[in-house]
């Protein structure tokens, strides 16, 4: 079930990007997914305020939510499978802005182009 969630890499980036989902579980300070009763993960605030304040506390949101989340921002990623491994790209804008051909298997791929398209959101915020 722990495949469903991101990394923690990935979450700690989308609290910085201001990811403020409702998830179904969160990180606590070490790094570890945790999982609660769905009204305490509403928001990262209501998270925080009922765990007792404690920033380290981190939503840990599905994969799904996070391409629903940079969807949401204006970058859409694409994963398709390939006769010789996958092929990925990131929009934003409406421009092709990156793609790139995989053979590792398909949980690697995800990662790597959320990471992308997380990295091409940041620079994305400082041009806006």
């Amino acid at each position: 079930m722990k495949a469903q969630f991101v990394t923690y890499e990935i979450a700690l980036k989308l609290k910085e990007l201001g990811f403020d989902s409702p998830c179904l579980a969160y990180f606590n300070g070490d790094g570890e997914i945790c999982q609660t009763s769905w009204d305490i993960l509403e928001s990262n605030e209501k998270l925080n305020y009922v765990m007792g304040n404690k920033s380290d506390l981190i939503l840990c949101p599905i994969w799904q939510q996070v391409f629903d989340f940079l969807h949401n921002k204006h970058i859409y990623v694409c994963i398709s499978k390939q006769e010789y491994g996958w092929h990925t790209s990131i929009k934003r804008k409406g421009k092709m802005t990156k793609y790139d051909n995989w053979l590792e298997p398909f949980i690697e791929v995800r990662k790597q182009i959320i990471l992308k398209a997380i990295k091409l959101k940041y620079k994305n915020c400082l041009i806006e």
